[in-house]
């Protein structure tokens, strides 16, 4: 069996006027988790005392930390 690949161009099913929301459309989850394996892997092999689950575990705080938006603070009235 070849290898096998996987691309990541956004679709363009409809204009796009913020390159930040381009990259969000085309953004490809299991690609993603492929690419942090294979990051994981490598650092693994290569880095003396590495710990792949606490690197893996602040990967994953970074990027939920940057998607996060706080709600809009509640009216006193």
């Amino acid at each position: 069996m070849g290898n096998l690949t996987k691309s990541l161009a956004p679709p363009r099913w409809a204009p796009v006027e913020d390159p930040k929301q381009m990259l969000t459309v085309g953004f490809d989850q299991e690609a993603a988790a492929v690419l942090m394996a294979r990051i994981a892997v490598y650092k693994a092999e290569t880095e003396e005392a590495f710990d792949v689950l606490r690197w893996l575990d602040r990967m994953l705080i970074r990027l939920v930390r940057s998607q996060f938006r706080a709600p809009p603070p509640l009216s006193p009235f």
